[in-house]
C-alpha cells in the first residue's frame, strides 16, 4: 500500500510494479529491487517513455525524465524502510493506540520530504490494513480539504477560535506582474515552496516545487494554469481540468521556464531560520475534530437515531455483499463516527456547500452542456 502511495498511479502500479511484486524472489531484498539502476527503474523509464504520464517529484537529476524516475525509486526505498520500522510497532501488544499513533506520526515526519499530508495518507493505509487496531477511531490529522468546513463548524459551535490574521508576505519580486484586482492570480509562498492559483482569494489549484522540480518551473506552470482558469472561468470544482493541464506541462519537454531566481530566494529565506510560530488560540484542528466527533456521536435527536438505524441495515447488507473482501467488510461495522470518517465527510461537506453556491446562481455551461429552465434548453 505504501509503494502505491509513492506515486498513486494505478496503471504504473499494475502494469510495471505488480509483475515484480508478485515474484517471491523480489521480496528477498525489496529495497534493493528499487535501487537506482535496477530493473524496476528501467521498467518505469520504459513506461514513462511510452505513456508520457506525469509523476510528482523533486529535482535530483538535470534530465527531466531521469529525474522523474529516480524520484520514484528513491521514495519507494524510503517508504519500504518506513514500513519495516512501523510493522513491529503496530503489532506491539504492549503499546496503546495513542502511543502507536504518536510514534507512527513521528516516524513518518522523520522521513525526508514527508509532511503532514503524508502522515494522514499513510495512517489511512495502516487503518485500512489493520482495522482492528482502531488507529483513526478517535484521532486523525486534518487535511487541507477538511480544514475550511471544520473551522466553519467549530467556530460557530464555539469549539475553535477564529483564525489569526495572516503573516506578512515575503516579497518575491513578482508582486507587480499582475493587478491586485485580478480575479485569478498566481501567488508564491517562498517558505513552503508552493505557487497557488487563486480566484478571488480562494485557491483553485496549486503547484509545488516538489512536483515541478524547481520553484521557477512551478511558477511558470502556475502562470499557464492561471491563464486557462481566467479564459474558461474555471473554479475550484473544476480542478480536474487544471490538474490535467498541469500534468501535461510537467510532461512537456518543450515547455519554457523563465529564470526568476525564486529557488535562490527561497534558500536565502530558509537559511535565516524558521519563522516565529504563531500563538495558537483554542484547540488544535485535530483536537477540535475529536470534539466535533464526540458531539455527533452523543447526539440523541430523532434524526441521529434514524441515521444509526439505517446505517446498521446498509452495513449489514454491505458485509454480506463484500464477504469475499474481508478488509472491505471490516470497514462496515460502524459503532460511532470515527475521526477519519468525519475528516472525509467534512471534505464532502465542502463540496456540498460549493454545489449550493453554484446552484444559487446561474450554472456555467460547459462544452455540450445545457441547462433546463422551465422545460426549455438554454
Amino acid at each position: 500500500m505504501f509503494l502505491f502511495r509513492c506515486h498513486c498511479k494505478m496503471d504504473l502500479f499494475q502494469e510495471v510494479q505488480m509483475p515484480h511484486l508478485t515474484t517471491k524472489a523480489f521480496w528477498q531484498n525489496l529495497s534493493k529491487g528499487f535501487a537506482p539502476g535496477s530493473k524496476m527503474e528501467k521498467d518505469i523509464a520504459k513506461f514513462r517513455s511510452t505513456t508520457g504520464k506525469a509523476l510528482q517529484t523533486e529535482r535530483i537529476l538535470k534530465d527531466d525524465d531521469a529525474n522523474l524516475i529516480r524520484n520514484i525509486v528513491l521514495r519507494s526505498q524510503r517508504l519500504i524502510d518506513l514500513a519495516n520500522d512501523l510493522w513491529p510497532l503496530v503489532n506491539d501488544a504492549k503499546t496503546s493506540v495513542d502511543e502507536k499513533y504518536d510514534a507512527i506520526k513521528q516516524a513518518i515526519l522523520g522521513v525526508r520530504n514527508l509532511g503532514d499530508t503524508w502522515v494522514k495518507m499513510l495512517m489511512v493505509c495502516v487503518d485500512i490494513c489493520l482495522p482492528k487496531l482502531g488507529l483513526l477511531k478517535s484521532r486523525c490529522e486534518v487535511g487541507v480539504g477538511a480544514a475550511d468546513p471544520l473551522r466553519k463548524l467549530l467556530v460557530e459551535e464555539g469549539l475553535l477560535a477564529p483564525p489569526p490574521p495572516p503573516r506578512a508576505k515575503v516579497e518575491t519580486g513578482l508582486e507587480g506582474k499582475g493587478s491586485v484586482a485580478e480575479a485569478v492570480r498566481a501567488e508564491v509562498s517562498l517558505r513552503s515552496g508552493i505557487v497557488a492559483v487563486k480566484r478571488s482569494g480562494v485557491q483553485i489549484v496549486q503547484v509545488t516545487m516538489g512536483m515541478a522540480g524547481s520553484l521557477d518551473r512551478a511558477y511558470a506552470v502556475a502562470e499557464e494554469l492561471k491563464k486557462l482558469a481566467a479564459k474558461k472561468g474555471l473554479q475550484r470544482e473544476d480542478q480536474e481540468v487544471l490538474v490535467k493541464k498541469r500534468n501535461e506541462l510537467f510532461a512537456s519537454a518543450s515547455f519554457k521556464v523563465p529564470k526568476l531566481g525564486l529557488d535562490a530566494k527561497r534558500e536565502e529565506l530558509l537559511e535565516n531560520g524558521p519563522a516565529e510560530p504563531r500563538k495558537r488560540e483554542g484547540p488544535s484542528p485535530s483536537d477540535a475534530l475529536m470534539a466535533l466527533g464526540r458531539r455527533i456521536n452523543e447526539s440523541k435527536v430523532p434524526s441521529a437515531k434514524h441515521f444509526w438505524k439505517l446505517l446498521a441495515e446498509v452495513e449489514a447488507h454491505g458485509r454480506t455483499y463484500f464477504k469475499s473482501l474481508p478488509l472491505v467488510a471490516a470497514q462496515m461495522k460502524t459503532k460511532g463516527i470515527s475521526a477519519v470518517t468525519l475528516q472525509v465527510q467534512l471534505c464532502e461537506f465542502r463540496q456540498f456547500e460549493n454545489f449550493l453556491k453554484r446552484s444559487a446562481g446561474k450554472r456555467r455551461l460547459g462544452d455540450g452542456d445545457a441547462e433546463e429552465d422551465g422545460g426549455k434548453k438554454v
